[in-house]
């Protein structure tokens, strides 16, 4: 009976692992999954967002929703308290950062022009699904000149709202978690 009960207790513990161990890619997946969908959703920003022009009023919308979708999903990774959401969104974020870094660099010297092609889906990837969020400066368009560095502030800034919409989504649901659970105990 002991020999029974010890094998399927190992049988769960190895399926938690490998739960634990298949969540480690959730919010990569997610994040490849929820800039597609919004890309799709607005391919008038995409072409926007490769040749400077001002943002539509739908690319708000869905830069919007964008935002929205990643703080349910921090919620959700905060309320079942998957530690490794932080790492990875950072991880995916700041890899973003440093594909825009390389698009701008390869951008800044003609000689390079390959690797800027190169960078484009990434380019397109990390962010297109914010592009939207232009659209309420006065004139975008305009600030895109080869000596102003608005493009490259707009770009890191929009990346770093959609890091914090994940990482405050998840703090978010962590202190819903916490606050469950100590009323339960209260009861």
């Amino acid at each position: 009976m002991n020999k029974v009960f010890s094998d399927e207790t190992d049988e769960d513990e190895e399926e938690k692992l490998i739960r634990e161990e298949n969540s480690k890619y959730l919010p990569i997946l997610f994040a490849l999954a929820v800039s597609t969908i919004a890309i799709l959703f607005d391919t008038q920003n995409l072409q926007a967002s490769i040749y400077p022009s001002p943002p539509s009023l739908s690319g708000v919308m869905v830069a919007v929703v964008f935002l929205v979708a990643w703080i349910s999903f921090g919620i959700f990774m905060g309320f079942t308290k998957k530690k490794g959401f932080i790492t990875s969104i950072s991880l995916y974020w700041g890899i973003g950062c440093l594909f825009y870094l390389i698009w701008e660099w390869a951008d800044s010297t003609k000689r390079f022009s390959l690797l800027k092609v190169l960078m484009l889906p990434f380019h397109t990837l990390f962010l297109t699904p914010t592009y939207g969020l232009g659209y309420y400066y006065r004139d975008i368009s305009s600030l895109y000149q080869p000596d102003n560095i608005f493009p490259f502030q707009y770009a890191l800034t929009s990346m770093i709202l959609s890091f914090l919409s994940g990482a405050i989504g998840f703090l978010l649901g962590y202190l819903l978690n916490k606050l469950r659970a100590s009323t339960v105990s209260d009861k």
